[in-house]
């Protein structure tokens, strides 16, 4: 078995791929991206043998063993979770020139084991942060990792770091399905707290983030919905829109002081409501952790979007009220086509609860505190005009209750 280290291994080599399935495809795009020549894939599976796989045909291992003994310059790559029967069938054949599965991956990921030894803080983050994650931050890790193996020169890693309803689903989907060999998008689900490292996996020339603001009203209580749906308490409580929801907006800037009575469900939202709410996202996500101001950068609140440059990041942020008219420059901003069309997803109008989201945007209560708050804080009088503030207000004061009648 071979030595893994280094990507010399395969240099002059005649390579083998033994596995013709998922694992097989793996490894053909690492070879390709590394101008490896491949001269067949290997099957066990009769059915696969004389068939093109990828454009590379698929032969028997008792053609390999023929090509072997002629050939000593042959060498297999195991591609196949079957690693220890293709490795006893190979021992049978005399065939000792070949690359586990497992080696495989060492080498792929080499790239990363390099940068965890010059980068021991790096390497511990990996270990608390990472290892033992959920399911969809690993996925965000894994494709980061994919591309550095592949050592490709990145033009830019588009970081989507949105507050939560305000587009990131619509446009990760677009991106997603659009993205460049070149570029690598990542959802980074609406928190900051990757980012620092994750830029420091793919080394790109540019480093980008997206971001978004929403008014705020709207926001929460679109918010609350996507809540309700994903914790199934949307369904299950449906007094809950009628007699608490404004109880539970009128509360969400008090929740770390523990003042007054606590609404039926603050605490399912009270360690995130910081990073979700958009009246502190800026201040937690980006300021706290990355040290961005993005409230001492001017905005341009007639065009609806600005890009800023801070600590190395490029940064489109814009308003989603005005989305419509900025996704030419925003897929400009990335290196896209400007021709795409976004493709909507997660959209409030088209799911179950419609009706119901509706009815709570026509009816619903709110104090006059809640009201005053979400109209005078620093983000909205930053991010908007006095006139877009003016057309908001009148859209939710009539709206606004005493206290005593929630």
């Amino acid at each position: 078995m071979k030595n893994y280290k280094s990507l010399s291994v395969y240099k002059d080599r005649d390579v083998y791929i033994f596995g013709a399935s998922g694992g097989g495809e793996i490894v053909k795009d690492f070879l390709e991206c590394h101008d490896v020549p491949i001269c067949a894939f290997v099957d066990s599976n009769k059915e696969k043998w004389g068939a093109s796989f990828f454009g590379y045909e698929v032969i028997s291992p008792k053609k390999l063993q023929e090509d072997a003994k002629v050939n000593k310059n042959v060498l297999v790559q195991i591609a196949s979770s079957y690693e220890n029967e293709i490795r006893d069938e190979l021992k049978k054949m005399n065939i000792t020139d070949y690359i586990s599965f497992s080696a495989f991956f060492m080498l792929k990921k080499r790239k990363i084991f390099e940068l965890f030894q010059q980068d021991k803080e790096f390497y511990k983050y990996y270990l608390e942060n990472i290892v033992l994650t959920p399911k969809e931050t690993k996925e965000l890790w894994g494709r980061c990792f994919d591309k550095a193996a592949m050592d490709q020169k990145m033009d830019s890693v588009v970081a989507l770091c949105m507050p939560p309803k305000t587009g990131n689903y619509t446009v990760c989907e677009t991106f997603f399905q659009n993205e460049r060999d070149t570029m690598l998008c990542v959802e980074t689900w609406r928190s900051s707290f990757y980012l620092t490292n994750l830029f420091k996996v793919v080394n790109a020339s540019h480093n980008k983030i997206i971001t978004a603001v929403r008014e705020p009203i709207s926001q929460n209580i679109s918010l609350l919905f996507q809540i309700g749906d994903e914790d199934e308490w949307l369904v299950d409580q449906p007094e809950f829109w009628k007699n608490d929801y404004s109880k539970l907006l009128y509360k969400i800037g008090r929740m770390d002081s523990g003042e007054g009575e606590e609404c039926i469900y603050e605490r399912q939202i009270r360690s995130d409501h910081k990073t979700m709410f958009i009246q502190n996202f800026f201040e937690e996500q980006f300021k706290k952790r990355l040290g961005i101001d993005l409230l001492a950068e001017p905005f341009d609140t007639k065009r609806g979007f600005s890009i800023v440059e801070q600590n190395g990041f490029e940064i489109f942020i814009f308003q989603l009220e005005k989305f419509d008219s900025i996704q030419k420059e925003l897929l400009s901003f990335v290196g896209l086509d400007q021709g795409i069309k976004f493709y909507r997803a997660n959209d409030a109008s088209v799911k179950y609860y419609a009706q119901l989201y509706q009815e709570v945007k026509e009816t619903i209560p709110l104090t006059r505190q809640y009201f005053e708050d979400s109209f005078n804080n620093p983000y909205i009088k930053h991010f908007y005009s006095e006139e877009d503030i003016r057309k908001f207000r009148m859209k939710w004061e009539k709206h606004v209750v005493e206290e005593e009648k929630l």
